[in-house]
């Protein structure tokens, strides 16, 4: 069964079109760098752009790298920024040596001073699976251009090349993995080639190329996270409030066989001292209504970060170089050398930054001066965005980069003669708290009650605690870099979750909601354990549990299926599939926990609300309108109205109809007569919702609304003409109801 896949389809400039169709009728084409595809399994999920460099921002808020990326809000990224820079570099057709030339890798448009984007492509192991809600299909793009063998353990693999100036073929790897205990990482390889082709074509304009000391740099950041810049005042959603710390072999023992070479990087505390409260995790001060959040829930559990896994020594000696990358430091995240336009000073600059020379760094140039002092010990409260100073002298001591602080590190220097090469390794990983431990933290944070600490130990002081939870996350992160180089090192094989169903149905139904599928491809397996079925009411990103469990064929073996008769009228429900198998085949300790593996929700995991169908009314003169009066007015007596209404972010703003007639028009009036909305309900229920909200998509205010339902056509018991006639076309009824903002 292969489905057809989505392009991604840009408007191109008139000269861009012209190089493109000069690039076919070469025999080589490239693509805009902006063009962009998403790994999108697993609990991290991302967007990699054919630039060679992402910058989150899409005209509306940063995004990317979000985790966990079953929950809204949760992007932690702002933008790579990447330069390759060499020595004594000559350019196509010049006679003259360039002391230094330096190129920075841009998703934005085509600029022959760089290069030219050759590549993004990404396969998978196997074809997405359908999802349907009420006969209504999940359509989501999976960015999936072929599929690979299923004897390797990734679920993704995406493939970016990119044709430099400087004559270095630049070729970026992604391996993504959806397996429990390895799903919030990727594995980039960089394999940075001399080809003496300089843009898209197949013409070699530098047939004797010479790459003499090249840096190969990145300056990522990151904001942890999204949603903290909505619920915690001050925070900064590019970045400004990111502390960042790393460690180098150079800072402990090479024998230790737990030394990474990694940063990481989270949500400090604000600079403004000023503020009523503590910032460290982001927690909700207020009254916890926003996204559905619960009041006091950490906002910003994440700590993001990247380990270092290998370098090549040369390009000769492919052994791992345990010195690389030659430079790991952070620094101000909007200032940074120029090298636009070939700019040879800049060049020298951006060289200077990306070897840490003392003519950088102790010029105190503004660019930031880097951290050399690691953090090894278990509190990582060091290091904010300026100089080590008190809290106090923030202000004067950040250096005016309002860009906050960034990560920077580079590998180098290599000499490349025409077709040699170097390869980079490294993992970026996002990981933390997980979402309960985050309500539970942050309720007994606002209370300022049940202080324990991680260690058992009680306190008094509600930060220390909020803070030592928090970093719990560091140690979930460098676990996760573990993981990660242990599937490095064991050639990118683990142990393999089972393939979810190819087709998950949810059906709203009278009395149930109706769940079937379509078996896994992995039944014929020897390890196959079964199915189990999560569900959420209230909102997607409520906390989902199980519901039901079952082995291969479980009831009827034509169609898989299991009904929710648990569901409450009026309430919206989210569900997710999964495979499990008997971990039988799961028993290294040494890669991931041993046992039982399950598939991802991400596969399976519904975006449309279900709910439980009432049976059509009988009579008109039984119809309700629910709540009535609907009242968001708060009160002594009720301080948060919305909390009487239905739970979750889908029951906020709304009022359903009960007992209507399976087919029928409802027609909202306000007082004076004004039509305001029209719904046409034809699906045979005897229940329609209405999100309070007019044709125009204006929120009604408070006051009186009258309904008025008509029927439709004629309507028989049990659809049969030959019985008695239920409803008759064009029998109508008005209710009055009553909104209190």
């Amino acid at each position: 069964m292969m489905r057809s896949k989505i392009s991604t389809i840009k408007i191109l400039t008139p000269l861009l079109l012209l190089a493109l169709l000069t690039s076919v009728a070469m025999g080589q084409q490239y693509i805009d760098p902006g063009v962009q595809k998403w790994i999108n399994v697993g609990s991290l999920q991302s967007n990699f752009a054919a630039g060679g460099v992402e910058r989150a921002y899409n005209n509306v808020y940063y995004e990317g790298m979000r985790w966990p990326a079953w929950y809204s809000y949760t992007d932690n990224h702002v933008i790579d920024r990447q330069w390759l820079v060499c020595k004594n570099y000559t350019p196509p057709g010049a006679t003259a040596a360039l002391d230094y030339l330096g190129i920075y890798f841009t998703p934005s448009s085509v600029n022959p001073d760089y290069g030219f984007s050759m590549e993004l492509s990404q396969t998978a192991q196997f074809e997405t699976p359908i999802v349907e809600v009420d006969f209504n299909q999940k359509i989501e793009e999976d960015y999936i251009d072929d599929y690979h063998s299923s004897d390797v353990s990734y679920d993704r693999k995406l493939v970016n090349v990119f044709n430099t100036y400087l004559g270095i073929e630049y070729k970026r790897t992604v391996y993504g993995f959806s397996q429990q205990y390895h799903d919030n990482y990727f594995i980039t390889e960089y394999i940075l080639k001399n080809t003496g082709n300089t843009d898209f074509d197949e013409e070699i304009e530098l047939p004797s190329n010479y790459i003499e000391d090249l840096m190969f740099g990145m300056m990522p950041r990151y904001a942890t996270c999204r949603e903290a810049g909505y619920v915690v005042s001050g925070q900064m959603t590019w970045g400004k409030d990111q502390w960042v710390s790393f460690m180098d072999l150079d800072d402990v023992a090479t024998s230790n066989p737990d030394s990474l070479t990694c940063f990481w990087t989270w949500f400090g505390q604000n600079s403004d001292i000023s503020s009523a409260w503590d910032h460290m995790g982001g927690p909700d001060g207020g009254n916890g209504t926003l996204f559905n959040s619960k009041a006091g829930r950490l906002t910003s559990p994440q700590f993001a970060g990247m380990v270092f896994l290998h370098a090549d020594k040369s390009a000769t000696d492919k052994s791992n170089d345990i010195n690389q990358p030659m430079t790991l430091a952070w620094h101000g995240g909007d200032a940074y050398p120029s090298v636009y336009g070939k700019n040879v000073s800049g060049s020298e600059d951006l060289y200077n930054m990306l070897t840490w020379s003392s003519t950088y760094s102790d010029a105190e140039t503004g660019f930031g001066v880097g951290d050399t002092i690691p953090m090894v010990g278990a509190d990582p409260l060091r290091k904010p965005y300026g100089n080590e100073k008190p809290q106090a002298d923030f202000a004067v001591n950040k250096k005016n980069d309002g860009g906050g602080a960034a990560a920077l590190f580079a590998f180098g220097p290599y000499d490349l003669a025409i077709g040699d090469s170097i390869r980079i390794v490294w993992v970026e990983a996002v990981s933390g708290m997980d979402r309960k431990k985050c309500v539970e933290v942050g309720e007994n944070w606002l209370a300022n009650t049940n202080l324990v600490l991680p260690n058992g130990s009680a306190t008094t002081n509600r930060d220390a605690y909020k803070n030592e939870w928090l970093y719990t996350g560091r140690d979930s992160l460098f676990q996760t870099f573990k993981r990660a180089r242990s599937n490095f090192r064991n050639n990118l094989v683990i142990p393999e979750p089972l393939q979810p169903p190819e087709v998950f149905r949810v059906n709203s139904e009278g009395d149930n909601i109706h769940l079937s599928w379509e078996p896994s491809p992995s039944e014929i397996d020897a390890n196959f354990g079964g199915y189990r079925i999560y569900s959420a009411m209230g909102s997607v990103d409520s906390f989902y549990h199980e519901i039901y469990a079952c082995g291969a064929g479980t009831g009827n073996p034509l169609i898989y299926d299991y009904k929710d008769r648990s569901a409450i009228r009026g309430f919206s429900y989210y569900y997710y599939i999964t495979t499990f198998s008997d971990g039988s085949l799961n028993q290294d300790p040494s890669l991931n926990p041993i046992g039982e593996l399950e598939s991802s929700r991400s596969y399976t995991q519904t975006k449309r609300a279900a709910y439980l169908r009432r049976p059509q009314g009988q009579d008109l003169n039984d119809i309700r309108i629910v709540p009535n009066p609907y009242n968001l007015k708060a009160d002594s007596r009720s301080p948060n109205a919305t909390r009487l209404q239905f739970p979750g972010s889908d029951g906020y703003d709304k009022i359903m109809f009960y007992n209507i007639p399976g087919k029928c028009v409802l027609k909202i009036y306000s007082e004076r007569g004004d039509l305001i909305e029209s719904i046409n309900h034809q699906d045979g229920s005897g229940d329609e919702a209405w999100k309070m909200t007019t044709s125009s998509g204006q929120i009604t205010v408070s006051g009186v609304y009258i309904l008025y339902v008509e029927v439709t056509e004629n309507i028989y018991v049990d659809g049969d003409p030959t019985k008695d006639l239920v409803f008759r076309e064009g029998e109508s009824v008005y209710k009055k109801f009553i909104i209190i903002r």
